[in-house]
Order: C-alpha cells, then sequence, then structure tokens
C-alpha cells in the first residue's frame, strides 16, 4: 500500500512539471470487472470487481493520431470452481501499455477517440485463497505466472476545461494473449488455457 502511495505522488508530480507541445500527460483511476476466461468445459467462474490507477502519456505525431502508454498499477484475477474446490485468485500487476490512440475533432467542448494495443503485465504480488482448504504439503510457489501479454481496445470522450486540461472517460476491454495460471497446478489441464481478461473504466484528467 505504501508502494502505491509513492506511485501516485510521483504520477502527479510528473503531470505537472512536465510540458511539451505533442505530449500530453495524465492521471487516472481504472475500476473493473474482471474474469478468468478457460476453455475448460468442466469449470464454473465468476466475476470480480477490481481497481487500478497509473500515468498516461499521449505523444501525438498527428493532428487526431498519438501513440498512447504510461505506467499502471492495477490487480486483476477472479473466481473458479474446479474439481469441488472454489479458487480465488488475486494478482497485482505493473502493466506498461502502448496503442495507438484516433482522435475526432474537438465538437463543441467534446473529443472523441478510439484506441487499440496491448501491453505487458508484471506480476508484483498473488494471493489465492482455497475454500475449503487444499491438503498441507499440496501448494505450489506460485500459482499466477510472472508475465502476462493483453490485446486492448475501447473508446471513450475528453472533456475540455479550457487550454490542454481536459477530463477523459473510457470503457475498454482487455485480453489476456498468454494463460496466467500456472501449467504446474494438477488440478488444470495441460491442453487448456486460463486467462485473466477484464472490462476496465478509465476516469481521469489529462494536462
Amino acid at each position: 500500500m505504501k508502494l502505491n502511495k509513492v506511485f501516485f505522488i510521483l504520477c502527479v508530480l510528473a503531470v505537472t512539471k512536465i510540458n511539451a507541445q505533442n505530449l500530453r500527460l495524465g492521471v487516472h483511476a481504472t475500476p473493473s470487472i474482471n474474469y478468468i476466461s478457460t476453455s475448460q468445459p468442466d469449470v464454473e467462474t465468476n466475476l470480480a470487481v477490481k481497481f487500478g490507477f497509473g500515468l498516461l502519456a499521449d505523444y501525438f505525431f498527428a493532428e487526431h493520431y498519438a501513440i498512447s502508454t504510461g505506467v499502471d498499477i492495477l490487480s486483476s484475477g477472479g473466481t473458479m470452481d474446479i474439481n469441488d474446490t472454489s479458487r480465488k485468485y488475486n494478482a497485482g500487476y505493473v502493466q506498461i501499455p502502448i496503442a495507438l490512440k484516433m482522435c475526432t475533432r474537438e465538437f463543441g467542448y467534446f473529443t472523441y477517440f478510439a484506441r487499440f494495443g496491448g501491453g505487458i503485465m508484471i506480476k508484483t504480488s498473488e494471493t489465492i485463497d482455497f475454500e475449503p482448504d487444499i491438503a498441507p504439503g499440496s501448494e505450489l510457489d506460485s500459482y499466477v505466472n510472472p508475465l502476462g501479454l493483453t490485446f486492448k481496445f475501447g473508446g471513450g470522450a475528453e472533456y475540455s476545461f479550457g487550454g490542454s486540461t481536459s477530463l477523459i472517460a473510457e470503457i475498454a476491454y482487455h485480453r489476456n494473449l498468454v494463460d496466467n495460471l500456472n501449467s504446474d497446478d494438477p488440478s488444470l489441464r495441460s491442453n487448456r488455457s486460463y486467462r485473466f481478461d477484464y472490462v476496465a473504466l478509465s476516469i481521469g484528467v489529462l494536462f
């Protein structure tokens, strides 16, 4: 929690100090609905609400086109019922996104945009809750793989406060392209996929 507070303060300092003609920086919060997408047919999964925040950066290489990146602190996971055991996965990540942002011209105070791209997710923590508990001595050192690779597409709008400052809102779908769960888990089938996917609402401010 202390690391998250330090990161948030650094984000705020960065966006107040850096200003370039083609570069816009900002901060955002990202509540999300997460679930485990699996190809194993005898598994039941449930939704989980998670939360994240981070730093935004848009570099405009043309009037209506930008490369979007930044750094996000987020959590992902979900609940999966398998072999009469309920497993609640919660993994913390640092994510580095990169995407193409395409904007319309301004209509009144509003500008609309679409964004698609991907991101690298680096695991920072994990907690797994079993119900009922698994037998002592059968635990793995890690149930979640250390890296994730996501594809993202979404869209939203910016509301201009005047100058370069605007409120931004976006909804986006994030799909993992690689398995997020450790294949050494004997309860999982080696020829099936287990991925952390989520839909996120991003609300923030660009400067």
